[in-house]
């Protein structure tokens, strides 16, 4: 690839810590690397176009962050993603993984915001659930945004 403003050929380069809020969390993202020609102010562009699709989906399907699940048809109860015990509010936590997105490099990821916590094993993590799948992927964007032109 080529840079749209001077013409150069794109190698890769790790961005500075990228940071991101929605919905009362935030977001950090650590190691996340661009194709940029190395000129100040020229745009860069993301290692290929589906990944910030990509990175959510590591967080919350392939193990990034822990996530408590639903259960039961009727009633929807939300249980631990580990033991499947019941889960209680908790205080606002930190939470942090490291992911590997196909086709880039492992990135770490600071999560800050709600949880939930186990009362039978103890485990914080985030409740399951449209809400939290909207305030990652905004807080996502907002923290890529930063750096990258997207849309």
């Amino acid at each position: 690839m080529r840079c749209r403003t001077c013409d150069a050929t794109l190698e890769l380069a790790e961005l500075p810590e990228l940071v991101g809020e929605a919905g009362g969390a935030s977001l950090e993202i650590l190691g996340v690397k661009a194709q940029s020609c190395g000129e100040d102010g020229h745009p860069m562009a993301l290692v290929y176009p589906d990944f910030p699709g990509d990175l959510l989906a590591a967080l919350l399907l392939d193990g990034g962050l822990p996530v408590a699940g639903e259960s039961g048809f009727l009633r929807k109860r939300t249980a631990c993603g580990e033991c499947g015990g019941e889960v209680g509010e908790a205080p606002d936590a930190e939470l942090r993984c490291r992911v590997w997105v196909k086709r880039a490099s492992p990135c770490t990821v600071t999560y800050r915001g709600p949880v939930v916590r186990c009362g039978g094993c103890g485990r914080v993590q985030l409740r399951a659930g449209t809400e939290l799948e909207d305030r990652l992927r905004d807080a996502l964007l907002a923290a890529l945004g930063s750096a990258f032109e997207l849309g």
